[in-house]
């Protein structure tokens, strides 16, 4: 997309330098340094603000945000774009190849496309920290491209986000990736990384909502080869939807050829090709009549895969498609409406595991249907092939996981 609207380096050499915040000319703008202050930009219908090839040996190559600054970049209407090309900054240590933001400043980005930033250390395009106090979403991203950005000894290929809520909306990310050259603590979350160390238990985790967004080809040398999360004390909340809004093919929305290497030399079912989920509660909230795909049958079935000890909830009558090897999420997972599809007859065979290893008395892995959600109808199937919630289930007595199924499901 980037290739066939301009060469980065070629437009860049040809507009002027932007005088001030209104753009209403294509223009290429300096490098920002905000302490504690505000700054809105705002682009004309048909034209560009540019953040292009600037390196630097600290963080935020582009752009610098401490104490609580607010920076938000915004079309005047609806067509003026902002570009953030091929900005890097150097050493392990510094992070944010485009945007860095700390001490809970905030960043409110609309029409914006990321392409070949790297950072040293963390968030490859933009590195984002707080304190999850209780106000608005420290990092809004809608209707953005993130592509071949590398977080180079880090995480978050793309974005690396920490003690802070954040809303993703109708977001591409393609090609990013996270690597490791000195430590087994890196490389997690090829295109985005969302944690929470808080250690005051009393204190709220953070929250992510991702909504309408593809992921396609990222890549982590450690886990979570588009999406890692974890937390300290309280799970770390994300929500993952397909609204009624997405109508692009036919309102199937498809993320595939996500993989991770969990340290290794190659796709591994055990680091989570498409997410690890540590404590983490992952909502997947499809609206009807839209279907999530996650994954290829044809790929090796560590491509895409989803592991970690977690807690995965599907809600929404819409349908949800799990094509790889899930075999390494030992979390729960509660199927409370619509329908899901295994898309092999080997994946999620451990679901479970971790929670029966702690209560052994109480054990289960996955839960169908809702006892205070009657109105409901929740389907398991396996192989793609119409397989109805009982037949499924009597058919299981060879997988390794305990299951509760209340009355209500669909059989």
């Amino acid at each position: 997309m980037i290739a066939s609207l301009f060469s980065a380096n070629g437009f860049a050499a040809a507009i002027d330098l932007c005088q001030g915040y209104d753009i209403k000319a294509s223009c290429h703008a300096s490098r920002q340094s905000l302490s504690g202050i505000t700054q809105d930009w705002s682009v004309a219908d048909g034209q560009w603000l540019v953040f292009s090839d600037m390196t630097n040996n600290a963080s935020g190559g582009a752009v610098f945000l401490q104490q609580g600054a607010e920076f938000s970049l915004l079309p005047e209407n609806e067509t003026g774009m902002t570009l953030f090309a091929n900005n890097t900054v150097t050493g392990e240590y510094n992070n944010g190849g485009a945007i860095f933001a700390k001490e809970n400043s905030t960043l409110n980005l609309t029409d914006v496309i990321f392409s070949g930033n790297v950072a040293g250390g963390y968030g490859g395009a933009i590195y984002s920290s707080g304190t999850n106090d209780t106000g608005a979403v420290d990092l809004r991203v809608t209707n953005a491209m993130f592509r071949n950005n590398i977080a180079n000894d880090g995480k978050g290929g793309a974005i690396y986000t920490i003690n802070n809520d954040v809303y993703l909306s109708d977001v591409i990310f393609d090609n990013n990736q996270a690597y490791t050259s000195t430590s087994y603590s890196d490389g997690d979350g090829g295109a985005i990384d969302v944690t929470d160390n808080n250690s005051d238990s009393k204190h709220p985790s953070g929250y992510t909502i991702i909504n309408n967004t593809a992921f396609t080809n990222n890549t982590a040398e450690g886990y979570g080869g588009a999406i890692y999360t974890n937390s300290a004390t309280a799970p770390y909340l994300i929500d993952i939807s397909v609204d009624d809004s997405y109508s692009q093919n036919g309102g199937v929305l498809v993320d595939e050829n996500n993989s991770a290497a969990g340290y290794g030399d190659g796709p591994s079912t055990a680091a989570g090709g498409f997410m690890y989920l540590g404590l983490s509660e992952v909502t997947f909230d499809i609206a009807d009549g839209k279907t999530l795909v996650i994954g290829n049958t044809e790929n090796d079935g560590a491509v895409d895969s989803i592991a970690g000890t977690g807690l995965i909830t599907k809600t929404g009558s819409g349908d949800l498609v799990l094509n790889a090897d899930n075999n390494d999420f030992t979390g729960e997972m509660q199927i409370e409406n619509g329908e899901v599809t295994l898309g092999r007859s080997n994946s999620l065979m451990n679901v479970g595991d971790t929670h029966c290893q702690d209560d052994p008395q109480d054990c289960y892995g996955l839960t169908i249907g809702s006892i205070d959600k009657y109105q409901n109808q929740a389907e398991l199937k396996r192989w793609l092939h119409p397989t109805n919630l009982c037949a499924l289930i009597d058919g299981l007595s060879e997988w390794h996981f305990k299951y509760r199924c209340w009355w209500q499901c669909y059989c």
